[in-house]
C-alpha cells in the first residue's frame, strides 16, 4: 500500500508521475477517499489503517500515545493500540515483509 499525505487529488493527477500512475495502472486504488474530522494526519492515517473513525480509535491529534489519550480507543491490544492492518499483517507467514514510512 502506497499512501499520499499533504496532496490533493487534483495535484496529483497534474503531477508528472509516471512511477506513481503506472504502479495504479496495475493495481487497485482510489481518488475519493475522504479525512476525518479533525482534519489532521495521524488521525486520518489512523482511520485509513484501521477502517474506524476518531470515534472508535481515539486518535484525535497528532501528539497521540496510548498513555496520554483524552480519548480511550473503544478496543485496544494488549499494547494499547486498537486493532489495525498491521495486526493482520503480523499474523501471516514470515517471508511477507511490512514497514511504514514517515
Amino acid at each position: 500500500m502506497i499512501s499520499l499525505d499533504g496532496i490533493c487529488v487534483e495535484g496529483f493527477q497534474k503531477a508528472h508521475a509516471p512511477s506513481l500512475k503506472g504502479m495504479m495502472s496495475q493495481g487497485a486504488f482510489s481518488l475519493d477517499t475522504r479525512v476525518v474530522i479533525p482534519s489532521v494526519t495521524l488521525p486520518n492515517w489512523t482511520s485509513h489503517l484501521t477502517g474506524s473513525g476518531p470515534e472508535q480509535h481515539g486518535v484525535f491529534n497528532n501528539n497521540w500515545t496510548p498513555a496520554n489519550s483524552s480519548y480511550p480507543a473503544v478496543r485496544r491490544d494488549e499494547d494499547g493500540y486498537y486493532p489495525s492492518v498491521f495486526q493482520a499483517l503480523k499474523k501471516m507467514p514470515a517471508f511477507l515483509q511490512n514497514s511504514f514510512l514517515l
